[in-house]
């Protein structure tokens, strides 16, 4: 979710990064998971976010909605080619 500090009473916009996440919310609650936060970071026009998340993920994300979200995964072995 983005907030704009002055507007209290709902978010700018919620964008769906852990929606595959849904059925298992019970579990996460239960081990105090779901209070898990990742940062996020805008671009230098504000045409992007950058956020973190679960399994050395980030995705990248449009804001005005133009393109396709963007996964990208953190690996310490750069050749590493995913099946």
């Amino acid at each position: 979710r983005v907030w704009d500090v002055n507007m209290e009473s709902r978010p700018l916009h919620v964008f769906p990064v852990h929606e595959h996440l849904r059925p298992k919310l019970c579990d996460l609650y239960e081990r105090d998971c779901i209070f898990d936060k990742f940062d996020c970071a805008f671009s230098h026009d504000s045409k992007q976010i950058v956020t973190g998340s679960y399994g050395n993920t980030f995705h990248m994300l449009s804001t005005e909605g133009e393109e396709p979200d963007v996964l990208l995964e953190a690996s310490q072995d750069p050749y590493r080619r995913h099946a």
